[in-house]
Protein backbone atom coordinates (compact mmCIF):
# COMPACT_ATOMS: atom_id res chain seq x y z
CA UNK A 1 0.00 0.00 0.00
CA UNK A 2 1.43 3.36 -0.91
CA UNK A 3 1.92 6.24 1.48
CA UNK A 4 -0.65 8.21 -0.51
CA UNK A 5 -3.20 5.41 -0.07
CA UNK A 6 -2.54 5.23 3.67
CA UNK A 7 -2.87 9.01 3.97
CA UNK A 8 -6.13 8.99 1.98
CA UNK A 9 -7.49 6.19 4.17
CA UNK A 10 -6.58 8.03 7.38
CA UNK A 11 -8.12 11.24 6.06
CA UNK A 12 -11.34 9.34 5.25
CA UNK A 13 -10.99 10.01 1.53
CA UNK A 14 -10.62 6.31 0.78
CA UNK A 15 -12.85 3.57 2.12
CA UNK A 16 -11.42 0.10 2.69
CA UNK A 17 -13.53 -2.99 3.08
CA UNK A 18 -12.67 -6.59 3.73
CA UNK A 19 -13.18 -8.99 0.88
CA UNK A 20 -15.47 -11.94 1.52
CA UNK A 21 -13.48 -15.05 2.37
CA UNK A 22 -13.71 -18.33 0.52
CA UNK A 23 -12.12 -21.57 1.77
CA UNK A 24 -8.33 -21.31 1.56
CA UNK A 25 -8.30 -17.55 0.99
CA UNK A 26 -6.87 -14.87 3.24
CA UNK A 27 -8.15 -11.46 4.22
CA UNK A 28 -7.32 -8.61 1.95
CA UNK A 29 -8.52 -5.06 1.64
CA UNK A 30 -9.94 -3.71 -1.60
CA UNK A 31 -9.24 -0.27 -2.95
CA UNK A 32 -10.34 0.94 -6.37
CA UNK A 33 -7.21 -0.47 -8.06
CA UNK A 34 -5.55 -2.84 -5.60
CA UNK A 35 -6.02 -5.75 -3.27
CA UNK A 36 -3.66 -5.85 -0.32
CA UNK A 37 -3.15 -9.09 1.63
CA UNK A 38 -3.59 -8.78 5.36
CA UNK A 39 -0.38 -8.28 7.34
CA UNK A 40 -1.14 -11.15 9.74
CA UNK A 41 -1.28 -13.56 6.79
CA UNK A 42 1.97 -12.19 5.36
CA UNK A 43 3.72 -12.41 8.74
CA UNK A 44 2.57 -16.01 9.17
CA UNK A 45 4.08 -16.91 5.78
CA UNK A 46 7.38 -15.04 6.30
CA UNK A 47 9.40 -15.74 9.46
CA UNK A 48 11.39 -12.51 9.07
CA UNK A 49 8.21 -10.37 9.28
CA UNK A 50 6.33 -9.38 12.40
CA UNK A 51 3.26 -7.34 13.26
CA UNK A 52 4.24 -4.28 15.32
CA UNK A 53 0.96 -2.47 15.98
CA UNK A 54 -2.76 -2.89 15.65
CA UNK A 55 -5.65 -0.46 15.16
CA UNK A 56 -7.96 -0.47 18.21
CA UNK A 57 -11.18 -2.48 17.73
CA UNK A 58 -9.88 -3.97 14.46
CA UNK A 59 -8.48 -7.50 14.52
CA UNK A 60 -6.44 -6.98 11.34
CA UNK A 61 -3.24 -4.97 11.90
CA UNK A 62 -1.88 -2.54 9.35
CA UNK A 63 1.41 -3.33 7.71
CA UNK A 64 4.23 -1.84 5.72
CA UNK A 65 6.48 -4.11 3.72
CA UNK A 66 9.99 -3.48 2.48
CA UNK A 67 11.99 -5.35 -0.11
CA UNK A 68 14.86 -7.37 1.33
CA UNK A 69 17.27 -5.51 -0.94
CA UNK A 70 16.27 -2.02 0.19
CA UNK A 71 18.41 -1.33 3.28
CA UNK A 72 18.46 2.43 2.62
CA UNK A 73 14.65 2.58 2.68
CA UNK A 74 14.51 0.52 5.87
CA UNK A 75 17.14 2.77 7.50
CA UNK A 76 15.22 5.90 6.47
CA UNK A 77 11.93 4.62 7.90
CA UNK A 78 13.60 3.44 11.10
CA UNK A 79 15.29 6.85 11.42
CA UNK A 80 11.97 8.62 10.96
CA UNK A 81 10.35 6.43 13.62
CA UNK A 82 13.15 7.15 16.09
CA UNK A 83 12.83 10.89 15.40
CA UNK A 84 9.05 10.73 15.90
CA UNK A 85 9.52 8.96 19.22
CA UNK A 86 12.18 11.44 20.29
CA UNK A 87 10.15 14.58 19.50
CA UNK A 88 6.94 12.93 20.82
CA UNK A 89 5.09 13.39 17.52
CA UNK A 90 4.45 9.62 17.63
CA UNK A 91 2.62 10.08 20.96
CA UNK A 92 0.55 12.92 19.49
CA UNK A 93 -0.47 10.75 16.52
CA UNK A 94 -1.35 7.84 18.79
CA UNK A 95 -3.50 10.11 20.95
CA UNK A 96 -5.19 11.62 17.90
CA UNK A 97 -6.14 8.21 16.50
CA UNK A 98 -6.82 6.45 19.81
CA UNK A 99 -3.94 4.01 19.53
CA UNK A 100 -2.68 2.67 22.88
Amino acid sequence: MSGAAIRALLENRLKARKSPLKPGEFYCFRWPRAEVPGPAWLAAKSPDLRVEAQVPDDPQPLGIGFGKNEPALLAAVNGALVAMQRDRSMDRLKNKWGVP
